[in-house]
């Protein structure tokens, strides 16, 4: 049986840690590593347990979580569900070795789907100065590729083109993850991440590097490379949309990139395959990626965020609501929460789009605002309720 060359990322629901000791033995062992266990954040599919507490509910909440996931189902009785792929206790490695390969495969023709998405804009209501700002931004952007030629980016001839992805699309992108409690600090762990354990900090860094020592960087992986510039702007790649995407969305594994500095008059060859990107476009999408709608750790959900000038679009990867999230935070300061409740929309978006430009450097928190006094109703009718609590503690005393 031909075995899939990278091991599917699997998340499993519902089992105790004896069944998932053995079941991480089983991928590191008899099935050539075919699998690997993951969190659920970042899982390509999902095995569930039906025969734990609650197994009918865990696929009906893993579903809902994750709609476009194929799905194992395990358990000592005969199950017969149409949509899901059933195995039945004790396992056999060549079954779960075949469901894992078919879920693979799924995956793999997701993966080759959504590069074939074509450019199309949402119909997002936007003020006419907006508008304006974006047909500039389209008609007037120029790059410099890395043989010295000045180019004008078009939205449909190069790799800096926005890409507006719809609802649907925009799953593997943000998630679908429901709205938390504020209140529940456990909400509030599951909806942080740590950049620094991901790709995307690692690119950031070696961008640093190439403009404090004014050297093009390498910066090399298992699957190929990204030379950055020092001129701020651009960089080079030859590594494909689904391979970036896969190093992104995952924590990064120790000693699997390794950065180094270049020539002054550093070229590549001819017959490299390699294409020009811009910085923050490259930058924005990996930390996307490694979002999935969250917010870097220690972010606070209740501090007021304003946009420190307007994000230039023709170069990034948008989504359902960007535009409008943009529009918030260019004119006054938001909290995250507020942002998502004024607007209507689940809080997944609000975070990923701060974590991006976040990543970009692009906005301003807290104090930094300069505007604490508009920023914020959630926080301010925080502030009076506290203030109102601290007098009736002393009435009461």
């Amino acid at each position: 049986m031909d075995m899939p060359s990278k091991p599917i990322r699997v998340a499993v629901i519902g089992m105790d840690e004896r069944l998932k000791n053995a079941l991480s033995l089983f991928f590191e062992g008899s099935c050539n590593n075919i699998g690997v266990l993951v969190d659920e954040d970042s899982a390509e599919a999902g095995i569930i347990d039906m025969d734990a507490y609650r197994g009918h509910e865990n696929l009906t909440d893993y579903k809902q979580r994750h709609p476009d996931q194929s799905i194992i189902l395990i358990s000592v009785n005969n199950i017969s569900l149409d949509d899901e792929v059933t195995l039945k206790k004790p396992l056999k490695p060549k079954q779960l070795i075949t469901a894992l390969s078919q879920a693979k495969k799924r995956v793999l023709s997701r993966d080759d789907m959504s590069e074939c998405f074509t450019t199309q804009k949402q119909s997002i209501s936007m003020s006419e100065g907006i508008k304006l700002r974006m047909e500039q931004e389209i008609q007037e952007n120029p790059v410099m590729l890395g043989n010295g030629n000045i180019v004008k980016s078009t939205p449909s001839s190069t790799h800096h083109a926005a890409m507006y992805l719809n609802e649907k699309s925009a799953k593997m992108l943000i998630g679908t993850a429901p709205d938390i409690d504020p209140a529940d600090p456990q909400h509030i762990v599951r909806i942080q991440f740590d950049p620094s354990e991901y790709f995307q900090s690692h690119l950031y860094k070696s961008c640093i590097t190439a403009d404090s020592k004014n050297r093009y960087v390498r910066l090399t992986t298992t699957r190929g490379s990204i030379c950055i510039f020092p001129d701020g702007l651009n960089m080079t790649s030859n590594l494909s949309n689904s391979q970036l995407r896969t190093l992104s969305t995952v924590p990064v594994v120790s000693n699997t990139l390794s950065v180094s500095l270049m020539s002054s008059d550093y070229k590549h060859d001819e017959n490299d395959d390699y294409f020009t990107t811009n910085r923050d476009s490259l930058l924005w999408k990996t930390a996307l990626w490694a979002s999935r709608g969250r917010v870097p750790v220690g972010t606070s959900l209740d501090s007021p965020v304003m946009l420190k000038q307007w994000p230039n679009m023709t170069r990034l990867l948008l989504f359902p609501h960007a535009l409008r999230i943009a529009a918030m935070w260019i004119n006054k300061p938001y909290s995250l929460l507020t942002t998502a409740e004024t607007l209507g929309i689940p809080q997944r978006y609000v975070f990923g789009f701060y974590s991006a430009a976040y990543a970009v450097g692009l906005v301003s928190t807290g104090k930094q605002t300069g505007n604490l006094d508009v920023a914020d109703e959630r926080q301010q009718s925080s502030n009076r309720h506290s203030l109102f609590r601290r007098i009736l503690d002393r009435l009461r005393k």
